[in-house]
């Protein structure tokens, strides 16, 4: 064989084994390498992208202490609680810490901690974590968003594994405070900030089952925390939130596919939704506290109770349901009480009165107006027992809040059935607020916000008045009704309530509140505030739904939604996260090699020639 051939061919393999080189090398890492660290069964795998709410954009702030970390709900996946506590039904899984017990008479309350749990920095958890968490929000009032320490004595712990909350005087209800709603953080860390209320706390340690890997303006990444104590979790290996500049643009990633767990209220969600994909795209909406009518039981005539019942006997919230609220928000039982409690702490004489006093009946509306000298005019009007008109009403909720709005609106109609001359106003939710606190209203349409695993923390929140009623004018931080809390003895059985841990007896007791409630009807309740919550299981598994409804569902509820995250798994097979760079250049790249390596053998051909003679 010729030199010259023998060159030749050294060529072509050499270019041969370059182009295949750089199609397999190159090619192949950019589908569908394995990535070591997540191949094993064992390992976390797969990413989860999440939406609780849309937000312009991030920072690097996430102390669990400031009810403004955004997104909502990630400080949940840094930080844990004592113990897991479903809000909706009270479900009470052990986390951090593994029992409890009350003693001397509701005064103590003691936990056994979890052995062999690690802060995600490795260090150890223990007792004096969980007592220097609680010592920093005495320390620090504007760190006690649950005004803990007005029930608390001390905290103090009996060696490694075992705390005792000491109590002023028995609270039972701030168990869902102290064990289901406070995170704990480590003393390690936290007992170097200077300043724990301003705090931005970038890099958040924690027990929890992710760690913080990237933060930018519009997007955030976790990843599986090594150290997580509870085995085999997470299932997932990366949690990723985006920013979205609008409503609109949240509601598209989601109608789009691009986001598999979220929190949006998107109206005809049916059509615009589900129906794209509905082997995959679903949503399952619990229920908190209804949506109320707020009547101001300090102007007449709504200071009347028989009033306020002929007004809600006059709504029909089967409409509201329908037509306001496009089918999610179902009719309202009454007394302000979750419709998913009331069937296990009710008994059946209040639960048909609750049914009672929220039916639509105009009929029997106006026999009630008329058996308290209620009259109306010519024109419709309903007129009062001393001849005058009753005045006209107006009926608030927060401009831009278009389900609310479209309530309103029918609700002002349906008023109009018995007389009532009622006009819709959508202040700016802070004017409106403002009204709410300062008793400045005829009628808002309103969520109780403060509720909780029984109806015991509604009942507090939307009625008591703290020993007197607001008068109107003062701002008022519970009672925005201006309901009289001593009426029939509801502030009297609200706070037996609290000195209480046998159920039998809490039962009891909320039954004596419900039936106060349906006698005064200080509110109005109208549909059941929905928990908005959406999934996408097209690559991640494991979401609450109708036929496993095993959690609350919300991706922004803290810090319960870590117990669904824990539940999300990869049908996935796992693929190598990378920022690749296009496969087309590689494949440039080997041809500039590959005409480079030809160049060079041309000019090996050609020296080689000369030597033997010249070009032939």
């Amino acid at each position: 064989m010729q030199p010259t051939t023998k060159i030749v061919i050294t060529v072509v393999v050499a270019v041969l084994i370059v182009l295949i080189s750089f199609g397999t090398l190159f090619s192949g890492s950019a589908i569908n390498s394995f990535n070591p660290s997540t191949s094993s069964t064992n390992s976390p795998k797969g990413t989860a992208i999440l939406l609780p709410s849309p937000y312009e954009s991030f920072v690097d702030s996430f102390n669990p202490f400031s009810s403004t970390v955004y997104p909502n709900g990630i400080q949940s996946l840094f930080y844990e609680p004592l113990f897991q506590i479903d809000p909706i039904n009270g479900t009470t899984l052990p986390w951090l810490a593994t029992s409890y017990s009350w003693h001397d008479n509701n005064l103590e309350l003691n936990m056994t901690l979890r052995k062999n749990v690690e802060f995600s920095n490795g260090e150890p958890f223990n007792s004096s974590d969980v007592v220097f968490t609680f010592d920093l929000m005495k320390k620090y009032p504007a760190l006690d968003t649950y005004s803990l320490w007005s029930v608390l004595k001390n905290v103090t712990s009996n060696g490694p594994y075992n705390v005792t909350f000491t109590f002023k005087e028995p609270d039972t209800p701030s168990f869902y405070y102290i064990a289901g709603l406070t995170l704990i953080v480590p003393k390690s860390i936290w007992q170097n900030v200077s300043n724990p209320v301003t705090y931005t706390n970038p890099n958040p340690i924690g027990t929890g089952p992710f760690i913080l890997t990237k933060v930018t303006s519009n997007e955030i990444e976790l990843s599986a925390n090594p150290h997580y104590w509870q085995p085999g979790e997470p299932h997932l290996a990366h949690i990723i939130y985006y920013s979205y500049t609008s409503n609109t643009a949240a509601d598209l990633a989601l109608e789009e596919g691009q986001v598999d767990w979220a929190g949006l209220f998107i109206p005809d969600l049916n059509s615009l939704y589900v129906a794209k994909d509905p082997s995959h795209y679903g949503y399952y909406f619990g229920y908190e506290t209804p949506v109320s009518l707020y009547v101001n039981n300090m102007r007449w005539p709504l200071n009347q109770s028989f009033f306020r019942l002929a007004m809600s006997l006059s709504i029909n919230r089967t409409k509201i349901y329908k037509e306001g609220e496009y089918g999610y928000e179902t009719p309202a039982l009454g007394a302000s009480i979750m419709i998913t409690q009331a069937p296990n702490w009710l008994n059946s004489t209040n639960l048909h009165a609750l049914e009672n006093i929220t039916q639509y009946n105009v009929t029997l509306a106006k026999q009630i107006l008329s058996k308290h000298g209620y009259t109306w005019n010519s024109k419709g009007l309903l007129v009062a027992p001393n001849g005058t008109l009753v005045p006209a009403m107006t009926i608030m909720t927060p401009a831009g809040w278009t389900d609310w709005d479209a309530d309103i609106s029918i609700e002002s109609q349906e008023f109009a059935q018995i007389g009532l001359r009622v006009s819709v106003v959508t202040p700016v939710y802070s004017t409106l607020y403002n009204d709410l606190e300062t008793g400045n209203y005829w009628i808002i349409q309103y969520s109780n916000t403060q509720w909780g695993p029984n109806p015991y923390y509604g009942y507090y929140g939307e009625y008591y008045d703290g020993g007197h009623v607001t008068p109107i004018g003062r701002a008022a931080t519970t009672d925005f009704e201006r309901f009289n809390s001593s009426t029939d003895g509801f502030a009297h059985d609200l706070s037996a309530f609290s000195k209480t841990s046998n159920v039998n007896e809490q039962k009891q007791l909320v039954n004596n509140m419900t039936s106060i409630l349906i006698k005064t009807i200080p509110t109005i309740s109208v549909v059941n505030a929905a928990i908005w919550y959406e999934w996408n299981n097209k690559t991640i598994q494991g979401f609450p739904t109708s036929s496993n409804n095993y959690w609350i569902g919300a991706p922004w509820q803290v810090p319960a939604m870590e117990v669904v995250a824990l539940h999300l798994y990869s049908t996935q097979v796992t693929v190598a996260k990378h920022v690749s760079t296009p496969g087309y250049i590689y494949y440039i790249i080997g041809a500039v090699i590959a005409i480079v390596v030809i160049a060079a053998a041309v000019v090996g051909i050609v020296v080689s020639r000369r030597k033997h003679g010249g070009l032939k």
